[in-house]
């Protein structure tokens, strides 16, 4: 599957993305943002484990974020079970190299889209670690709305933060 946006497009994985992630997804300034469960360091048998995973699952709502024909992050969905079956979490990441250019406001955007018309789901949702204003004002912009703040109840780097829970409710 593909989903094409303005300058980039988002789409299934293949074996070679490994190779172009890896650099990417080494960053810690990427990282820091991110739930631990992201390793770091990154390393090249990391991204093999993960396009491996990836292209093992069925169905798989997670894609690749691609611009000029190399892939710089991701996006997806993940479905959730028990009374949370119809409200997935979205996660995404994109390379430091292109923050602020509107890529990542633009394919949360599409792939709600895409989740409202073809899945059946009622909410799409989001937890962002409170010293990412970055991604909160992303969320914004891409219309999820702040729904609440759960005060101290992550951990990340030894520093004690607030999660902010942003929903979009299916039109």
């Amino acid at each position: 599957m593909e989903l094409n946006g303005n300058g980039f497009k988002l789409r299934g994985w293949k074996k070679e993305d490994a190779a172009a992630i890896q650099p990417h997804a080494d960053n810690p300034n990427v990282h820091s943002y991110l739930l631990d469960r992201f390793p770091h360091p990154y390393t090249m048998e990391v991204a093999e484990s993960w396009v491996n995973y990836m292209l093992s699952l069925e169905p798989n709502y997670n894609f690749v974020i691609e611009v000029d024909g190399n892939a710089v992050g991701v996006i997806g969905l993940e479905m959730r079970d028990d009374v949370y079956l119809k409200s997935p979490l979205i996660g995404y990441w994109i390379s430091e190299t292109l923050w602020g250019c509107g890529i990542m406001t633009a394919a949360i955007k599409l792939l709600a889209a895409y989740a409202f018309q073809n899945l059946d789901i009622i909410r799409i949702q989001a937890g962002v670690l409170g010293n990412n204003l970055r991604s909160m004002r992303t969320l914004e912009k891409a219309g999820f709305v702040k729904e609440g703040i759960l005060k101290n109840s992550m951990v990340k780097n030894g520093v004690i933060l607030d999660e902010h829970v942003y929903g979009l409710v299916k039109p």
